[in-house]
């Protein structure tokens, strides 16, 4: 019976993990190139017996890993020159004062410089490592990532995929990092297409997010009620069936 007061209070105290995830998704919904993230969880059932050689149950829930999907969301029309949108597994490479850093937000700027720069200031690098100076009237982006200023080419843009994007820590501002390249090697995303004049939305499902977190308030409520009912039946038990 105590067994059971635990395990319904790790079950609630999962559910308000998930629900903190699941809020922070939710606000993000209309973040650009925004990814979401989920939590799993780990269950264990131990039978065994106890001193008395009697059988009995031990039930354990942990959270094990959160983790990001990344897959492909909507592509958005701005028809904004400067607005890249990456079609297939591939990220833009950001220079960032702790070191590189990796992206999916193609909202692009020009700074002061006239370099190309993310919407927080950060360059976007080209293949050789180097920012990109793009100063003319007309600035035009290829499939490929070749920037274009004016009819002549002064750049590409790299792009990068990694053998497994679940490795990337994400910085919470739409930037990632690979802090273990040895074990989580990169390479040139060739089946990555860029977009001109579009942008990735997130793929925040809102809907089935929002059923999501019903379901949680649910699953605590009826968690709540467990550990309630536990309590009073071991109320009954020291109060009143120990008087007997």
């Amino acid at each position: 019976m105590v067994n059971g007061l635990y395990t319904a209070s790790k079950g609630m105290t999962n559910i308000l993990a998930r629900q903190d995830l699941m809020a922070n998704n939710l606000s993000n919904a209309n973040t650009t190139g925004f990814k979401i993230s989920q939590l799993a969880t780990r269950g264990e059932v131990t039978i065994g017996r106890n001193d008395e050689k009697l059988l009995h149950q031990d039930e354990s829930q942990t959270l094990n890993q959160e983790y990001t999907q990344f897959t492909q969301g909507a592509l958005v029309q701005t028809d904004h020159p400067l607005d890249v949108a990456l079609s297939g597994p591939g990220f833009l490479k950001v220079m960032t004062p702790e070191g590189m850093a990796y992206t999916r937000n193609g909202s692009l700027n020009l700074n002061l410089d006239k370099q190309i720069v993310t919407s927080e200031g950060r360059p976007v690098l080209d293949e050789g490592g180097e920012a990109i100076r793009a100063d003319g009237k007309s600035i035009s982006i290829q499939t490929d990532g070749g920037v274009f200023v004016d009819g002549q080419q002064i750049g590409k843009l790299a792009l990068t995929e990694f053998a497994d994007p679940q490795l990337l820590q994400a910085r919470g501002d739409g930037l990632y990092r690979n802090l273990n390249p040895g074990q989580n090697p990169s390479k040139s995303a060739l089946g990555t297409e860029i977009k001109q004049g579009f942008l990735e939305a997130s793929n925040v499902d809102t809907v089935g997010a929002m059923v999501a977190m019903i379901a949680y308030h649910r699953n605590y409520e009826a968690d709540q009620r467990v550990m309630q009912s536990i309590d009073q039946t071991l109320s009954k038990a020291v109060n009143e069936v120990g008087r007997v």
